[in-house]
C-alpha cells in the first residue's frame, strides 16, 4: 500500500520528521519514504528507494544531488551545496558512512529503525543526526 501526505502545516525540518516518524509507527508502515518537492529529486524514483530499503536490509537509504545528474534535476544554491560537502565529508569520516548528499530530502527509512529515536532538538544538528540512528548500537 502506498500512502501519500503532504506536511506543510509545521514548520521545521525536526517537527516535520516527528510527525512522519509517528505516523509511519502508528500504522506500522514497513518504509517511510521523505521526498522534498523543491523539483531536486524525482518522485518516479520512489519505489526505487522503497525496493533498496528492502533488499538492502538498510535503516536509510538516502538519494544524492551529487552522485549522478539527471536531465530532469535542478541545481542546489552553490554555496548549499558547499556546506553540504563539508558536512558529508565529516559524517562519512565520523560514521564510516559512504553518502555523498547529506542533506538530500529523498529518503527512505526502514520503520522499525525509527521506533525509539528521540529528535529533542528543532536544529539541522539533530535532522543530520537521524542519519546515524540506524547504525547505533
Amino acid at each position: 500500500m502506498l500512502w501519500c501526505r503532504r506536511i506543510r502545516q509545521i514548520k521545521g525540518t525536526v517537527p516535520r520528521c516527528r510527525l512522519r516518524f509517528s505516523i509511519a509507527a502508528d500504522q506500522e508502515y514497513d518504509i517511510l519514504v521523505t521526498i522534498d518537492c523543491d523539483g531536486q529529486h524525482e518522485p518516479q524514483r520512489i519505489l526505487k528507494f522503497v525496493e533498496m530499503c528492502i533488499e538492502t536490509g538498510a535503516d536509510v537509504v538516502s538519494g544524492s544531488r551529487y552522485l549522478r545528474s539527471f536531465d530532469e534535476d535542478s541545481p542546489p544554491p552553490e554555496q548549499r551545496r558547499l556546506i553540504n560537502h563539508q558536512v558529508t565529508k565529516i559524517l562519512n569520516q565520523r560514521m564510516g558512512f559512504e553518502i555523498t548528499d547529506a542533506f538530500c530530502g529523498f529518503k527512505a527509512y526502514r520503520v522499525e529503525s525509527l521506533v525509539g529515536i528521540q529528535l529533542s532538538e528543532n536544529g539541522l544538528r539533530n535532522a543530520i543526526g537521524i542519519m546515524g540512528a540506524g547504525s547505533l548500537p
